[in-house]
């Protein structure tokens, strides 16, 4: 039950023929919205609705009177009163309103990582190939050690990559202690979106719990500052700071694999485009 009055009305099936789903709405960009169009539809709206008359009548009218640029303009308002409800969330980089239906939270995508042990594609033992195929090329963010290439970082925006030679991803880490958190937008390749950070101990276990997906405290070697909590059966690890703040808050969500069958590839393989096995400076197969 939606407790918000104008998205029950939103989401109330209609009997009339209309734009009723994303697939069905005109993709129409928001920065190229009549502003003047907007506003006058918003304030007939309200009028509508806080008048005698029927609110659902009159709502289903004025959805098929206006659409397009309009309609766009009344989701936008909704979206923003009722604070983000169902994960919708507007990306700056698409502002369609199937880009709309389709954003999910930060928790959310925390969520799938606890409980799946991935993110959209992104998942331990993926194929770095395959996964710049999808999303795009991650971003290079150097090796983990300055005597080897390989193992190496690569990034699509705050979810860090450890990657070996093999190509194999072997470790995620989603850095979460900045104001901002930058997720891969798997519906535009090569972009991502911005999910607001500082994220509370309360807010992860809830989702977590809305997703049914089981956890446990970790004391065992936690720092002074520092708690976590770990997922079940995943492993996925997430660890808190509890200075500084009213409480905890989230600083990196992470999942590794212990072993995995490194296979390099063949020194006379064609560049990748992500450096050889073996490059100027990095031991030979043997490292």
């Amino acid at each position: 039950m939606v407790d918000n009055p104008m998205l029950a009305l939103l989401l109330m099936p209609s009997t009339s023929p209309g734009p009723t789903d994303a697939a069905a709405c005109p993709k129409v960009k928001v920065n190229e919205v009549n502003e003047v169009n907007e506003v006058n539809g918003v304030n007939e709206f309200n009028d509508r609705f806080c008048s005698g008359r029927s609110g659902a009548h009159s709502f289903r009218r004025a959805w098929r009177q206006r659409r397009g640029t309009r309609l766009i303009g009344w989701i936008r308002r909704l979206v923003d009163q009722a604070g983000g409800i169902c994960g919708v969330q507007m990306d700056t980089q698409d502002g369609t309103l199937a880009g709309m239906l389709h954003r999910v939270t930060a928790p959310d995508a925390l969520a799938e990582l606890g409980s799946t042990g991935a993110i959209g594609p992104l998942r331990c033992g993926a194929s770095l190939n395959d996964i710049a195929a999808t999303l795009g090329p991650p971003w290079d963010i150097g090796r983990v050690s300055g005597r080897r290439r390989w193992p190496h970082l690569f990034s699509y925006g705050d979810v860090e990559l450890c990657v070996c030679r093999c190509r194999l991803i072997t470790s995620i880490c989603v850095q979460t202690w900045r104001d901002t958190i930058s997720l891969p937008d798997p519906h535009q390749p090569g972009t991502v979106v911005s999910h607001p950070g500082q994220l509370t101990h309360r807010e992860i276990i809830s989702t977590l719990e809305a997703t049914g997906c089981r956890w446990q405290s970790v004391t065992l070697n936690q720092p002074p500052g520092q708690t976590a909590l770990r997922t079940d059966p995943t492993g996925t690890a997430f660890t808190f700071r509890t200075e500084g703040a009213p409480e905890p808050l989230l600083e990196s969500a992470g999942i590794w694999m212990s072993t995995h069958r490194c296979v390099p590839p063949a020194l006379d393989a064609p560049d990748d485009g992500f450096g050889t096995a073996t490059a100027a400076g990095c031991p030979s197969r043997s490292e």
